[in-house]
């Protein structure tokens, strides 16, 4: 889709406009950023403004030419080029860059006017690259802005009339082995006598007068291929965007930041979790293997505890409670005793037993023995200490016949 085009003049205060529908309207700058809204926008600034020439400079990395543009430039430049801004086209086959030269000052005003507008453009391009162009042919442009000579692709200039002459002049001079055609083109509607007829003494040209409105043709000679974007480097667009990185440059850091620290924090917690689970797993495995330890393979204890707490609870359940009813007498009729631990394995039970001697304790194994009838009652594991003496006595079913 054709952009919407605006044209800047060079000491007026108004503006033209066309839009992509081909209508064609004057006024101030805001009329035209709200009649465009959020259509592309490419501004034509003024020729008068704007030096076009070109550089010989060997290599084709760009930044390098950028830096020694201004010396390259340096007996063409009027200013010092500190004050200049420098924008360049695409580099031909012979190392030769197209530039064009704009006061940043000028820039600066003609942004600062856009932005008080609220118009961003997507380009900003010489009037004089909008002049339609021909190879072989040097277009002289005439409307009521002014002046200008498109001398080539990338290639023209703004001049008073009183010196075009000697400005078509200077540059046919250059064109010794073929002179290109001078075509006048002339868009004034008032009666205002042109330049051109004087030139029929000493240069030949063509010549065309038409009604079509200027900023129609310059639209239909404006061509990416065949222009240069002025808004490049520290004009581009992108340092809008820089700027913009600038502002939320820090905030975005520390929420970076805080993220990398959650997921960090996350990762620690999962770690020491995962080390609390194998902790847990080992306690697990340990308590199963004190508690059965017959167990040879253990996979899954908390699952094998389950299984065999299971059989505990049916089988052997009453084997225990009646060796346990069975013991009740006997225990209770002995002093001194303390039981330290009860270890039941169906037919076997287990009891560590601490008494102040070992006549206690042997006494205590000979009257379980005398009342639990059909019990084997054996004394294991005796330890003596100063004070007490620790066993294990143990109870198990006699087998029939013995």
């Amino acid at each position: 889709m054709a952009p919407f085009l605006v044209r800047i003049h060079h000491h007026s205060d108004a503006v033209s406009w066309l839009t992509p529908d081909g209508k064609v309207s004057q006024g101030q700058l805001r009329d035209a950023a709200a009649q465009a809204g959020s259509q592309r926008l490419v501004i034509l600034v003024p020729g008068e403004d704007v030096l076009l020439t070109a550089a010989r400079i060997p290599g084709g990395r760009r930044q390098p030419m950028l830096q020694a543009l201004p010396y390259a430039l340096e007996e063409q430049l009027a200013s010092d080029p500190e004050e200049l801004h420098f924008a360049v086209g695409a580099k031909s086959a012979d190392n030769t860059w197209p530039v064009a030269v704009v006061a940043k000052a000028k820039m600066q005003q003609w942004l600062e006017l856009l932005s008080e507008a609220n118009i961003q453009p997507e380009s900003m391009i010489p009037d004089t690259l909008a002049v339609p162009h021909a190879d072989g042919r040097i277009t002289v442009w005439l409307d009521p802005a002014g002046l200008r000579v498109r001398t080539g692709r990338l290639a023209g200039y703004a001049v008073d009339p009183d010196n075009l002459q000697t400005a078509l002049a200077a540059e046919l001079a250059g064109h010794e082995d073929h002179q290109p055609q001078v075509f006048c083109l002339d868009l004034r509607q008032e009666a205002v006598p042109s330049p051109c007829p004087a030139l029929a003494e000493s240069i030949a040209h063509t010549r065309e007068q038409t009604s079509a409105a200027p900023l129609t043709v310059l639209a239909q000679g404006l061509h990416p291929d065949l222009s240069i974007d002025l808004l490049q480097g520290v004009y581009s667009r992108a340092p809008q965007w820089n700027k913009t990185w600038q502002y939320w440059r820090t905030p975005l850091a520390l929420l970076l930041t805080f993220l990398l620290l959650q997921g960090a924090s996350g990762l620690l917690s999962l770690a020491a979790l995962r080390a609390e689970s194998r902790t847990l797993s080992q306690r697990i495995e340990k308590v199963y293997r004190t508690t059965f330890p017959d167990a040879r393979q253990v996979v899954n204890p908390k699952a094998q505890m389950e299984q065999r707490l299971k059989g505990l609870n049916t089988g052997n359940q009453a084997g225990f409670l009646a060796l346990a009813a069975a013991l009740n007498p006997a225990l209770t009729q002995s002093a001194g005793h303390k039981i330290l631990q009860i270890r039941f394995q169906n037919p076997q039970l287990d009891l560590t037993i601490e008494t102040p001697d070992l006549r206690t304790l042997e006494a205590l194994k000979q009257r379980l023995a005398a009342t639990l009838v059909g019990l084997e009652v054996e004394l294991k594991n005796v330890s003596a200490g100063r004070e007490r003496v620790q066993g294990r006595l143990v109870l198990e079913k006699k087998e029939p016949g013995s």
